[in-house]
């Protein structure tokens, strides 16, 4: 067995995927796996990104000379080299870093690749992060509201975890998920609001009145600041009433999805801004992303 550090380009990219024999259930030799293209979309995101580093995990070829692991980064490279993705425009110059093992015996495919990753949570846990789960579940719905237009892809997308430390640590998501954790008591998701406080905070304009956290303690209270209740055609009001119902009764369900009480949380921060009156709260997919109002910072 032979282990080097390699130069990947376009090229050699090219040449090694020419090795590689693709999934097909009809095969009568052995295969590579089945290949998921969101992920391959997320590596070549995450090389445009100049995210990509060099790691223990590498690419290898057998004995007879096929590639038994990294077809999805090669194909990464190809992608991010001639397509781009994301909102990155190919680039043709791009390479990358890795280990290219060979001589992998025919025993090591079976058990390639099958040990515990390690999940977002935990490497935010690593690295002195409390709340991890909410915290980086909120950090791949905004990933998400970023990247991927098309909304019904959410659930699909794959976000490497040192990409989702990244963005806690530069959005500084843990202080929103001191604000949100109350609001578990009254039905919100704990990622639907990290994202939508920051989503929110993000687009608004600095010298506007209106205040985030505010709007999130009024959801927990049902009062205004002032002390005074919140009216029923609030949208503060309307969408804690939401909250309450979703823990319960016939539409707990999708009122318990994280995309759907981001985009209504949304919803209901615009109106407030805007002052506008709302005694229900809904969303569907059709609509799409719906955006905050304001200016990006």
């Amino acid at each position: 067995m032979k282990i080097e550090v390699e130069t990947i380009d376009l090229k050699k990219a090219t040449a090694y995927l020419k090795k590689n024999i693709a999934f097909s259930y009809d095969s009568e030799v052995r295969t590579n796996r089945p290949v998921t293209l969101s992920r391959v979309n997320t590596y070549a995101i995450e090389m445009l990104a100049g995210r990509w580093v060099l790691t223990n995990q590498g690419i290898g070829f057998d004995k007879r000379g096929f590639l038994v692991d990294g077809q999805k980064r090669l194909m990464a490279l190809v992608q991010a080299a001639t397509e781009g993705a994301g909102e990155y425009e190919a680039n043709p110059d791009i390479t990358f870093e890795t280990l290219v093992t060979r001589g992998l015996g025919d025993n090591v495919f079976p058990v390639i690749d099958t040990g515990e990753n390690r999940g977002s949570h935990q490497i935010l846990a690593m690295n002195g992060i409390r709340n991890g789960l909410p915290t980086a579940a909120g950090a791949r719905l905004i990933y998400n509201f970023d990247t991927v237009a098309d909304i019904e892809r959410w659930g699909y997308t794959r976000v490497p975890n040192s990409t989702i430390l990244e963005m806690v640590q530069n959005y500084k998501l843990p202080k929103y998920s001191q604000h949100v954790a109350p609001l578990k008591k009254i039905g919100l998701i704990g990622s639907s609001g990290i994202a939508g406080m920051y989503l929110c905070s993000r687009y608004n304009d600095e010298a506007s009145p209106h205040s985030i956290d505010e709007f999130v303690q009024d959801l927990f209270t049902g009062t205004q600041t002032n002390g005074r209740s919140l009216l029923v055609d609030d949208p503060r009001w309307a969408f804690r009433e939401y909250l309450i119902r979703s823990m319960t009764g016939p539409k707990a369900r999708r009122g318990r999805d994280p995309i759907v009480q981001l985009m209504i949380f949304i919803k209901c921060w615009n109106d407030h801004v805007l002052g506008r009156r709302r005694a229900i709260c809904a969303w569907r997919v059709t609509e799409g992303i719906i955006r905050p109002v304001g200016r990006t910072k």
